[in-house]
């Protein structure tokens, strides 16, 4: 499990990057990621969706507000290849 910033809060120079990427990767994929939710399933309004989503982007940007993503990595191997004999 990784905890990732969003917005460039964070003390460790490293961290403050990933968090300025992860800021704006939050902020592109806001839409795509709930408008058909709220128009097709939910049944609001284009308008009232935009509404909401200009809210959300405002407490992204805002800097009282300190966000973290968390990540979990799951990954394996192939097993090694038996050996006939």
């Amino acid at each position: 499990m990784f905890q990732v910033p969003i917005r460039n809060w964070a003390k460790d120079p490293k961290l403050k990057v990933i968090g300025s990427y992860q800021l704006e990767h939050m902020i592109l994929c806001l839409e795509p990621f709930t408008l058909a939710l709220l128009t097709r399933v939910m049944g609001w309004s284009a308008q009232e969706t935009q509404i909401l989503l200009a809210g959300v982007r405002s407490e992204f940007l805002d800097k009282k507000n300190h966000l973290l993503t968390i990540f979990h990595f799951i990954y394996g191997r192939k097993p090694p290849e038996a050996k006939e004999g």
